[in-house]
């Protein structure tokens, strides 16, 4: 069996061999298209040899023509697709017992994406590794591969999963994605205005710019295009539209949004999440109304990390126990406030170990100088 790495990079100097070292672990051959680079990527990739082929090809404002270009000379049994800013984590062996024996013709990888303020996202909703079978890319941006969605199933991160930095805002910023994203997504909405994907990646990407009314705009747009629909990204939508409001500090509005979006999935619905909980508690909190945001936060406890296409990691866990912890201070409960933030730190989801400095700052202004020596013993172990 044999797997080839398709890739398209433009200055990536930073993350290339990052990406690189890991992604040839797995794939016996890559063929990568270089769409203008102004750095040493090229360079860096030479080095790796015969391994991998190198194309260049001009950028003509269009993920899916380039990545068209990488896949079209792909010789491998199967194609592995990767960004430079991404770095897979997989057994070629397990991976491999998989793909000998399933009746998928493509999976969709679990993703953790790195974002400011120490956040980690975790997505299972793309396509990275299918059958080379003349399956092509659509979309000018956020672009799809024409695996049928009932021919593509998700692999467990107990066998591969993908740690991607390029979501970080300095990044964004420095590589120019952002402006670049957005002349993209400009063009589509005046082609495509009653697209609700469009209209969600355009939301996305005022967000990012922090242009809260403009997001607002169209994540509402979306929302209202998909009614009675579940798209992948409708949690992601749905979050959007509470950011929104949250960080245009209309927490009444936000509340009465959730509010009737969380009564209306009493059944069970999915867009009953912790993210959208959280937040809820979060507006309560803001509100001084303390007994609501308690009673959020906890639901957050109960509902859990969920694992299905995005979530937010923490607001199943250590996030909601912070923010209980947070509650229990202002109220003078310091036992208790001690237990939630000591929950939250050593949470099986808390991988970066967030909060560890807001909880010494707290041990050490109530002078409980035993605890902060027993939470020094224990991050030693």
């Amino acid at each position: 069996m044999k797997i080839t790495l398709c890739m398209i990079v433009k200055n990536e100097e930073q993350y290339i061999e990052m990406c690189l070292n890991e992604a040839l672990k797995i794939a016996d051959d890559a063929i990568i298209v270089d769409t203008g680079s102004t750095d040493r990527t090229k360079e860096l990739i030479l080095k790796y040899g015969d391994k991998v082929k190198l194309l260049e090809s001009p950028w003509k404002n269009d993920f899916a023509e380039a990545r068209n270009k990488s896949i079209e000379q792909a010789t491998g049994d199967w194609i592995l697709v990767l960004d430079a800013d991404e770095k897979i984590l997989c057994s070629r062996e397990k991976l491999e017992e998989i793909l000998t024996i399933t009746e998928f013709e493509g999976f969709n990888l679990p993703i953790y994406s790195i974002v400011d303020d120490l956040q980690i996202a975790y997505s299972c909703l793309y396509c990275k590794l299918y059958k080379n079978k003349g399956y092509i890319y659509h979309g000018a941006i956020h672009e799809n591969v024409s695996v049928p969605s009932e021919k593509v199933t998700d692999l467990s991160p107990e066998i591969c999963k993908i740690i991607h930095y390029g979501y970080m805002k300095t990044n964004m910023i420095n590589r120019n994605k952002s402006k670049r994203n957005m002349d993209i997504l400009k063009k589509q909405i005046k082609e495509k205005p009653q697209d609700p994907f469009v209209n969600y990646n355009l939301g996305n990407a005022y967000m990012l710019e922090e242009k809260y009314e403009e997001a607002l705009k169209y994540f509402l747009k979306s929302h209202e295009l998909t009614k009675g629909t579940l798209p992948s990204y409708k949690r992601v939508m749905l979050y959007g539209i509470a950011q929104c409001l949250y960080s245009l500090k209309d927490y009444d509005t936000c509340i009465a949004f959730l509010s009737t979006l969380m009564a209306e999935d009493a059944g069970g619905n999915p867009n009953v999440t912790a993210e959208l909980t959280f937040m809820l508690g979060d507006c309560y909190h803001k509100k001084g109304e303390i007994k609501k945001a308690i009673a959020c936060f906890n639901k957050c406890l109960s509902i859990g990390e969920a694992r299905n296409n995005i979530a937010v990691v923490g607001y199943g866990s250590y996030k909601a126990q912070f923010m209980l912890a947070r509650i229990c201070r202002e109220q003078g409960d310091i036992t208790n406030a001690v237990l939630h933030y000591m929950e939250g730190l050593f949470s099986p989801y808390n991988f970066l170990k967030v909060g560890e400095n807001e909880i010494r700052e707290f041990l050490i202004k109530h002078n409980l100088d035993v605890i902060l020596n027993e939470l020094d013993t224990l991050l030693k172990g």
